[in-house]
């Protein structure tokens, strides 16, 4: 699942555009029937209005592009990224930044 989903992520990159870094996480990494598709956005900080707009925009796409499919998406700000330490916590894979 993780190379059709990647190489998805990576073809609609300019969907993340507002997005400093976009993180794939989760079942969807290990499994070939994950439960839902786990997707960390990072916005700058400051910017959290903006950020559920853009969130909203990737996942009506997302959701078309994968139908069938449950998506989960967490946004957090650079600081909130950083405070929480959230990517020391799952095990990821980088689709941007």
């Amino acid at each position: 699942m993780k190379n059709v989903l990647s190489n998805l992520l990576i073809s609609q990159s300019d969907v993340f555009g507002f997005f400093d870094q976009v993180f794939l996480f989760g079942s969807s990494l290990w499994s070939n029937d994950p439960n839902d598709i786990d997707i960390l956005l990072v916005y700058e900080t400051g910017k959290p209005q903006q950020a559920n707009i853009e969130k909203d925009k990737v996942e009506r796409l997302l959701t078309w592009k994968l139908p069938g499919y449950v998506i989960d998406f967490t946004t957090l700000s650079k600081t909130e990224l950083e405070q929480t330490d959230f990517l020391s916590k799952v095990i990821h894979w980088k689709v941007k930044g």
